[in-house]
């Protein structure tokens, strides 16, 4: 991501910076739940109750589609002529590595399905 930086075309862009391969989401949440060790469960959820749920962006809402999302680095390339690295995995691996050796360490929630970060 360092390289972006001095890049002028960057500048109001966003760019996934995700390693070579293409991933979904529900790939990604399971990728993150392998390397960090805990248990993932991808429950369906019907799209209609979207139409329920107040005004705005709602979380998770594009996990609900069957379409899902893909993350690439095909703009990144093209545009900036940039390739990452590491794989997904490993730069995932690596950072989430690099937490306890920074004085960081995964604290239980009161929520048996989500951990928090503390210093």
């Amino acid at each position: 991501m360092a390289a972006i930086l001095g890049q002028p075309r960057a500048a109001g862009q966003a760019y996934n910076v995700t390693g070579e391969e293409a991933i979904t989401q529900a790939g990604f949440a399971e990728l993150i739940a392998e390397i960090v060790g805990r248990p993932l469960t991808l429950v369906p959820f019907d799209p209609a109750l979207l139409a329920r749920a107040p005004a705005g962006p709602v979380f998770g809402q594009n996990l609900v589609y069957d379409c899902h999302a893909v993350y690439t680095t095909t703009k990144l390339r093209s545009e900036l002529g940039l390739r990452p690295r590491y794989t997904l995995a490993s730069g995932l691996a690596q950072t989430w590595e690099w937490y306890p050796r920074k004085g960081w360490r995964a604290v239980p929630s009161t929520s048996p399905t989500k951990t928090r970060c503390s210093a």
